[in-house]
């Protein structure tokens, strides 16, 4: 069954999948993505509303400067004073739009509507400007109204050209009004630059559809790059939590096999090597002997009245007293000698590359100290004891099995002497008391 980290990279990867073009879905794709190309080209009309009042009143005082010589002065005054609030209006509209917030800003079309009515009033009142102009300046001066509106026709495109129905509510009442009137005058030069008009509107009109596709297509690739910028943030941030769970399960894994390994040589209960890891120790010291001389001892230990302080404390106690005793093993032994737990209340300790019998008794001799002394058991002072068979490499045998039996036979005659003490492996037993060597068998016993 596959892990929890494992489904969820399977579930990662078909998500990155779905983030490729032609591999996403459509019902992937964000259902109002028109609606958002909409409102950001509405956004960008009215960010562009400074710079295209900017423009419009410039032109307008140089349009007052040039007719002024030619209109009434109370005439120029109105148109200027209503052109003014128009500008206001636009401008107030464009503020209250950025200071709305999303939540409460009416929707898209609602400013467009409204946006559309401003500027179709104020080309037509451009429009009026011309008309008055040409009606009242001679043939030459009226030139001046055309080039008025052909350059805020022109300049419209910049400002206004995101929203085609914001470009055409601005130029076409101003174009209708200026070829209207160039017509209405009849002649010659007045038709031809009413036809030059008209060609330069629809130019103007084609470049802003071109310009407003382009916008739109700027917009929704912009979109687009968001949502993908924040699905792969979010699949990072999966892929993180997928990279973060294998860790953490390849760490239980290595615990468990470190646990594992552990298990298969050393004991559970008190943590000492196990009788084959003891095995691999004793091919070891027994090459190393063989090279360069001396003795390798197994020390078969066997508690004596264990099973008394078991019986009357408890299993609990029991394996608590076993856990100290293997403490004290280790620390009576020396720096390259081992101790393995055989099995109950049973030790077998391997001495490494001792010089001589004197070594091996001075080991033995610190074991029977260490395990004979008090020991505290949760408050409570017990005693105990222990037997000690001993077989040497290569005098008694050559096989860490036959050597352990062999030690075994001498742990069973020391315990026949009363136990708390050690014995040396003899193939014929010899029976002897008191300390030193027994006569005739080279067994020596405590």
């Amino acid at each position: 069954m596959p892990s929890p980290s494992a489904r969820t990279l399977v579930s990662t990867g078909r998500h990155f999948l779905g983030l490729i073009p032609g591999v996403q879905s459509a019902g992937a794709c964000e259902p109002d993505l028109g609606a958002r190309i909409r409102a950001e080209r509405i956004a960008v009309l009215f960010a562009n509303t400074g710079a295209a009042l900017t423009g419009n009143l410039l032109v307008a005082v140089l349009a007052l400067v040039v007719a002024f010589p030619l209109m009434p002065a109370s005439l120029l005054v109105s148109w200027f004073a209503v052109f003014m609030l128009i500008a206001l209006v636009r401008g107030w509209m464009a503020w209250r739009y950025n200071r709305w917030s999303g939540d409460r800003r009416p929707s898209a079309d609602v400013w467009v509507r409204a946006l559309f009515f401003v500027l179709a009033f104020q080309s037509v009142w451009w429009g009026v400007f011309c008309v008055l102009l040409i009606h009242y300046a001679n043939p030459f001066q009226a030139v001046f109204a055309p080039f008025i509106i052909g350059g805020m026709v022109a300049a419209a495109v910049a400002t206004l050209g995101s929203v085609r129905s914001a470009y055409l509510a601005f130029t076409l009442p101003m174009a209708v009004s200026l070829v209207g009137v160039l017509i209405w005058q009849g002649d010659h030069d007045a038709l031809f630059m009413a036809g030059f008009s008209i060609a330069f509107e629809i130019t103007m009109i084609v470049t802003v559809w071109q310009v407003s596709a382009i916008v739109s297509r700027n917009i929704e690739l912009r979109i687009q790059n968001e949502h993908l910028a924040g699905s792969l943030a979010a699949t990072n941030e999966e892929l993180s939590e997928v990279n973060r769970d294998l860790a953490r399960e390849i760490e239980e894994r290595k615990r468990a096999e470190a646990r594992s390994d552990f298990l298969a040589t050393h004991d559970v209960l008190t943590g000492l090597p196990n009788r084959r890891t003891q095995s691999d120790r004793f091919a070891q010291a027994a090459a190393r002997v063989s090279r360069s001389g001396g003795l390798v001892a197994i020390l078969f230990v066997d508690l004596d009245r264990f099973k008394q302080v078991n019986d009357a404390l408890g299993h609990a106690a029991g394996d608590r007293l076993l856990c100290l005793v293997s403490e004290r093993l280790r620390h009576a032994l020396r720096g390259g000698d081992s101790v393995c737990r055989h099995g109950g209340d049973e030790f077998l300790v391997l001495v490494g590359e001792a010089a001589d019998r004197a070594t091996i008794v001075q080991v033995a001799e610190r074991i029977l100290e260490a395990v004979c002394a008090p020991i505290d058991l949760d408050g409570q002072l017990v005693q105990i004891g222990c037997s000690i068979g001993i077989s040497l490499y290569p005098d008694d045998d050559d096989a860490f099995e036959r050597l352990v039996v062999h030690a075994d036979q001498a742990l069973y005659r020391a315990k026949g002497q009363g136990g708390y003490a050690y014995r040396f492996f003899a193939p014929e037993p010899i029976l002897s008391t008191g300390f030193g060597l027994a006569a005739g068998g080279g067994e020596t016993v405590v």
